[in-house]
C-alpha cells in the first residue's frame, strides 16, 4: 500500500515538473504591481491595504518556496548523482536559485513600499495643493463678469492694478466689441434727426418737449424747440460692459477699476441662495445682455456718459457734426417730464393711476405683494424694453430699475423704483428713494 502512494506521488510530481510554466515571474511580478498601485490609489495610502499587500507578498513567496522545497524532496531517486562532486554543485546551485528568490522578493517588497508611500494622503494633499496653486497663479483674473470665451488664449502675462488681476482679451472680442461700440455712436448721432412732436420716436434717444407751465423758467436743457432727448431705455449690460472693454482696449485700466460694477451687491443685498447665480452670471452671460446693468456707482454712470460724449465726437464731424450738449444723468425734473409721457396727470409711467390694466396684469416690474416678485412677469429684473413704453417710447421708467438723476439742489438721487420696490415707489412725483 505504501509503496503504491509513493509510486502514485512519484507519477504527480513528474506530470508537475514536465508542465511548463504558464507566466514568467517577471510576469508575475508586473501584473502584482499593478494590482497593488491600483488597489493604494483607492484606498489612498490606507495603513490597511499596505498590511494586506504584505500579507499576499508573504503568502506567494511562502508557496514558491513550498512548490520548490515540494520539487526537490520528491525528485526522482534515479536521476540523483551519488558522486560527491556533483552532489556538491546541485546543493550550490540550489542556493544560489533560493538567494535570488529572496533578493526578487525584498525589490519586490521595496518598490511596492516606494510607490505605497507616494501615494499617502500627506503627499496627495500637498499635489493637490500645488495644482490649486498653479491653476491660480495662472487665472488671477475677476471672474464673475468675464467669461471664458472673452480671455484671450495667449494671457501668460497678467497685468495687475494693486490686488486687482486684468484679463487679456481675445482678438474676436476686441471686433465684437468695436462692432458694439460703433453701433452704440450711430444711434447717438443720429438723434437729431427726429420725427414730430406728434407721433412716438422709435429712435434711441427720443426727443422730449416741456411744458412750459411746469417748468416755469427752471429748465436749462432745451434746444431750440424747447426739448431735450433721453435714451429711451435703461442702459444695458452690453452697452455698458462695451464700455468697459473699451476702456481696457484704450488701456485705461484706473478708469477700468472705478467703474466696474460690484456684482457682489447680489449678494449683499438681498441674502438669498437664489442670488448667488445672478451674481456669477448677470453681467457676462450672453442670456442677459439686453437687462439693464445693476451694481455701478454713480461715478462709473459719469464716466460712462463722458466716454460716449468722448467717443460720438470722434465720429466723421462732416458726416455727424458734433454734440450740440454733453451726455449726462438727467436731472429729477427732466427724469419727471420723460417719464410722465405728455400726460401731466399720470402717477405712473404707463399713463395712468393704476398698477394694474383693465384685464388685471401688472404693468410694471416691481413687488407687487408682500411674499411675491413674479406675480408682475418678472422675478428680478427684466430686459429693458420689457411691457409697454408710455408715450414718448420710453420704456420701464417706473419699476424695473432705479434711475440715477440730480435733485433740485443737484445732490444724487434715484427715480421711478426698481424690482424690489413696492408700489408707492415707482410713482413719478411723490415716490419715495429708497435708494438714493
Amino acid at each position: 500500500m505504501e509503496q503504491n502512494n509513493n509510486k502514485r506521488l512519484d507519477d504527480l510530481f513528474n506530470q508537475a515538473k514536465t508542465e511548463p510554466a504558464k507566466f514568467s515571474f517577471e510576469e508575475t511580478k508586473v501584473n502584482f504591481l499593478n494590482s497593488t498601485s491600483a488597489l493604494g490609489k483607492v484606498a489612498k495610502g490606507g495603513r490597511l491595504t499596505q498590511f494586506t499587500n504584505f500579507k499576499l507578498i508573504l503568502m506567494i513567496t511562502t508557496i514558491c518556496a513550498i512548490t520548490v522545497g515540494t520539487a526537490m524532496f520528491f525528485s526522482n531517486p534515479s536521476e540523483i548523482k551519488i558522486e560527491e562532486n556533483k552532489v556538491t554543485r546541485i546543493n550550490k546551485s540550489s542556493l544560489t536559485d533560493s538567494a535570488l528568490i529572496v533578493e526578487e522578493h525584498e525589490k519586490v517588497i521595496k518598490e511596492y513600499f516606494e510607490k505605497v508611500t507616494s501615494l499617502s494622503p500627506e503627499n496627495l494633499i500637498s499635489d493637490t495643493n500645488k495644482r490649486k496653486l498653479k491653476k491660480r497663479k495662472n487665472k488671477l483674473i475677476d471672474r464673475t463678469w468675464f467669461l471664458e470665451e472673452q480671455i484671450s488664449e495667449k494671457s501668460d502675462v497678467v497685468e495687475t492694478v494693486g490686488n486687482y488681476r486684468f484679463p487679456t482679451l481675445s482678438e474676436k472680442v476686441k471686433d465684437e466689441n468695436a462692432k458694439q461700440k460703433y453701433t452704440m455712436l450711430r444711434e447717438l448721432a443720429r438723434y437729431k434727426r427726429m420725427s414730430s412732436y406728434n407721433n412716438i420716436d422709435d429712435r434711441k434717444y427720443p426727443r422730449v418737449y416741456w411744458n412750459k407751465a411746469v417748468i416755469k423758467g427752471k429748465v436749462t436743457s432745451m434746444d431750440a424747440s424747447g426739448a431735450f432727448h433721453i435714451q429711451k431705455t435703461e442702459v444695458s449690460n452690453l452697452e455698458y460692459r462695451t464700455f468697459l472693454f473699451d476702456l481696457l482696449i484704450q488701456n485705461r485700466k484706473e478708469e477700468f477699476l472705478l467703474a466696474k460694477p460690484d456684482q457682489s451687491r447680489w449678494v449683499k443685498d438681498y441674502k438669498s441662495a437664489v442670488t448667488k447665480p445672478m451674481q456669477e452670471n448677470y453681467f457676462s452671460h450672453p442670456a442677459y445682455d439686453s437687462y439693464p446693468v445693476v451694481a455701478i456707482s454713480r461715478k462709473g454712470a459719469e464716466m460712462y456718459c463722458t466716454w460716449l460724449t468722448v467717443e460720438r465726437n470722434k465720429l466723421d464731424p462732416e458726416k455727424y457734426g458734433l454734440l450740440a450738449n454733453n451726455v449726462r444723468l438727467p436731472t429729477a425734473l427732466e427724469w419727471e417730464q420723460a417719464a410722465k409721457g405728455r400726460i401731466d396727470s399720470s402717477s405712473y409711467s404707463w399713463n395712468g393711476a393704476s398698477l394694474k390694466n383693465s384685464r388685471g396684469c401688472y404693468l410694471g416690474n416691481f413687488k407687487p405683494t408682500k411674499d411675491s416678485y413674479i406675480d408682475d412677469g418678472g422675478f428680478f429684473t427684466v430686459k429693458t424694453d420689457s411691457y409697454n413704453p408710455n408715450g414718448y417710447g420710453l420704456y420701464c421708467m417706473s419699476g424695473n430699475v432705479a434711475e440715477m438723476v440730480y435733485d433740485e439742489n443737484n445732490n444724487p438721487a434715484t427715480k421711478g423704483g426698481s424690482w424690489s420696490s413696492i408700489g408707492q415707489e415707482l410713482q413719478i412725483v411723490e415716490g419715495n428713494d429708497r435708494f438714493k
